[in-house]
């Protein structure tokens, strides 16, 4: 008797985020997000504001920006910067070491979709490890991760896929801090038939609950916080929601010192700058990021910042870009490297990557220590990179390519 013939069985091709978790590969999740924005319907601003985040991920700054601004429209032209004619500016860094002083907590936010908000993050945390800081607490970090093994993964936490975020987590690291998680975990989610205001009040409850059971343990701990734009509020904000820096205020008689530069970046173009970072810009011209004062002593704050009840609101420069990457990759230890791309193949979509040499031997899906999206008819690329040893590789819809090793 003949055997039965079987059909042959097909195992579902990968996902987009199982590529990127199991294999490091960002591109087929950036054609995915791509094709639904393109596909229009009610997920579309869900997608665009995803690909926001997701393009500042792969150092497309320009992509990022005009995704996250394409629904609104410039600021009014009638609508002018504050009176700052007697304020000073200071070296923001500086500024929040000082304000930081006889502080337990310090709380940092940013944009999702900003990267440099990312790279300021990393030189605010190594001047308070100076000062005797000692956890870093990111709302990106995931749950049961040791955070100590020298790797940063891509399951590690979503936004730590960004290169310039998990730089700051791998320098703190080496730096002495702790690194903890405070996220809400899923047991303590709401219910999918919760309403938004209901949603908020569980996970800003479970985000300061996890704060004190974790990164609060220590009594002697001294600990910085990095999240996303309103969970430093301390106070209600406009619809009556209570934010994470409230609860934990609340819960713990902790006052912690909040930071908001989640809105004090300049925009794509002048034309779109919030007017008090215009004012700001019209007014300093910085090359640094700046914490603004009045002739009293007051703080300036950025239309969020007030919202946010921030104590101090950082301004970003706005910076030329070099070699066609930003300006302020330019800040601390980093070097520019120019990338030979002879051996790699045409195509349109293409992500030139770095990836520490020591983390790759360790793991198969590691986060890249700098990443940019080519031009499709670039022959070049410039990384910028701090010293050590780099595996220099090309991502393709079709996968990897590699280009060589590097010590920089």
């Amino acid at each position: 008797m003949a055997a039965p013939v079987l059909s042959a069985w097909r195992q579902p091709a990968p996902s987009p985020d199982g590529l990127i978790n199991k294999e490091g590969r960002y591109v087929p999740l950036l054609m995915d997000l791509r094709r639904k924005v393109e596909a229009g319907g009610d997920s579309a601003a869900g997608a665009r504001q995803m690909l926001a985040h997701y393009l500042a991920t792969i150092g497309d700054e320009p992509g990022a920006l005009a995704a996250w601004e394409q629904p609104y429209p410039p600021r009014p032209r009638g609508e002018g910067p504050p009176d700052l004619t007697d304020a000073v500016a200071e070296d923001a860094v500086e500024a929040i070491a000082a304000a930081s002083k006889g502080r337990r907590v310090v709380m940092l936010n940013e944009a999702h979709h900003l990267s440099c908000n990312r790279a300021f993050a990393e030189r605010v945390a190594l001047r308070l490890r100076e000062d005797g800081f000692s956890v870093l607490a990111a709302e990106t970090f995931e749950h049961d991760r040791p955070y100590d093994d020298g790797v940063i993964g891509m399951d590690d936490g979503f936004y730590l896929r960004d290169p310039v975020y998990a730089s700051m987590a791998r320098v703190a690291s080496r730096a002495g801090y702790r690194l903890t998680e405070y996220e809400v975990r899923d047991d303590q989610e709401a219910p999918e038939s919760a309403s938004g205001p209901e949603q908020v009040a569980t996970r800003e409850e479970a985000q300061a609950n996890n704060l004190i059971a974790g990164a609060l343990a220590d009594p002697k701990a001294r600990v910085l916080v990095y999240c996303g734009f309103a969970h430093l509020a301390k106070k209600p904000t406009r619809r009556g929601d209570l934010w994470f820096a409230a609860r934990l205020k609340a819960k713990t008689g902790i006052d912690p010192l909040t930071i908001e530069q989640s809105a004090g970046a300049p925009a794509s173009e002048p034309a779109r700058d919030d007017p008090t970072v215009a004012g700001v810009m019209a007014r300093f011209r910085p090359n640094a990021p700046v914490v603004v004062w009045r002739a009293d002593g007051s703080a300036v704050h950025t239309v969020s910042g007030d919202s946010f009840a921030a104590d101090l609101s950082v301004f970003h420069p706005r910076l030329a870009d070099r070699n066609g990457r930003p300006g302020w990759l330019a800040f601390g230890r980093r070097r520019e490297v120019r990338v030979d791309l002879a051996a790699a193949p045409p195509g349109a979509v293409r992500l030139l990557q770095a990836v520490p040499a020591a983390e790759l031997a360790k793991a198969a899906a590691v986060v890249p220590a700098d990443q940019y999206l080519l031009t499709a008819d670039a022959e070049g690329g410039f990384l910028w990179l701090t010293p050590g040893r780099y595996v220099l590789r090309v991502e393709t819809p079709e996968g990897f390519t590699p280009l060589q090793e590097l010590t920089v």
